[in-house]
């Protein structure tokens, strides 16, 4: 393995710090600001300390431009329909296939009682907490993110290691990096699509379309166990939306 090539070991080790270091700076930081002069009602900062989150990749964005040596330019191309139709019907399909990923534990659990979890679609209330969250997670992070793990990590990875072995890293690293135990494994079964989906591409657009449909869909499901006892079968609503990926 080449060690001049970045980031070696010991430079990986040292990015993963300022990762998680960017993040505890922006919360420390913008939480202060915006508790310290009133920036905003107490009932909307969560939503939007939250909100920017993703925006606190930049500076490691700019960092791993300069020190990898890949220019920080990007020439957009939008994907066409017949892209855009596959990503949605992808992000339906895939959000199926994870669900025992997400809260595993839970999931086994109720299956061993004999209840199946079904996700099921419908509109939810609209305020404006919903609103701010929604612009984020469907608009906002999937650009940042999908731009620093597929982009950037993804694409050095795959210069050194097979894509297999590249994609796990990447997506180990992106489910990391969202500070949610319980969401781990769904969080690291999107990042391997995410990742299938720009190796195969080449296009970052695309995955950010995949990442962003994925996000939209936690505003129009719910999950659903459905309980067989005794050939009798009854609904029980459990509603479990999760805050995007």
């Amino acid at each position: 393995m080449d060690e001049k090539f970045y980031p070696n070991t010991r430079q990986s080790f040292v990015l993963i710090i300022f990762f998680y270091a960017s993040y505890i700076i922006y919360f420390t930081l913008i939480g202060f600001l915006l508790l310290q002069f009133n920036l905003i009602p107490r009932n909307y900062f969560k939503t939007v300390l939250f909100a920017g989150s993703s925006i606190s990749l930049l500076p490691l964005i700019i960092f791993f431009s300069k020190k990898s040596g890949v220019p920080l330019q990007w020439h957009v191309k939008f994907p066409g329909i017949k892209i855009i139709l596959l990503m949605l019907f992808l992000s339906i399909a895939v959000r199926i296939v994870s669900s025992p990923f997400d809260s595993p534990a839970e999931y086994f659990d109720n299956l061993f009682n004999w209840k199946l979890k079904l996700l099921v679609f419908g509109v939810a209330d609209i305020d404006l907490n919903m609103a701010i969250h929604a612009i984020s997670s469907v608009l906002i992070g999937p650009i940042f993110e999908e731009y620093f793990f597929r982009k950037q990590v993804l694409g050095q990875l795959l210069q050194r290691l097979s894509p297999f072995v590249a994609i796990l890293i990447s997506s180990a690293l992106f489910a990391a990096g969202h500070w949610r135990i319980d969401d781990l494994g769904s969080l690291f079964i999107w990042g391997i699509f995410y990742g299938i989906v720009y190796y195969k591409t080449k296009s970052v657009e695309t995955s950010i379309l995949l990442h962003s449909f994925s996000n939209l869909l936690n505003f129009f499901y719910e999950y659903k166990f459905l309980i067989k006892f005794a050939g009798a079968k009854f609904k029980i609503c459990f509603v479990k939306n999760s805050g995007g990926v």
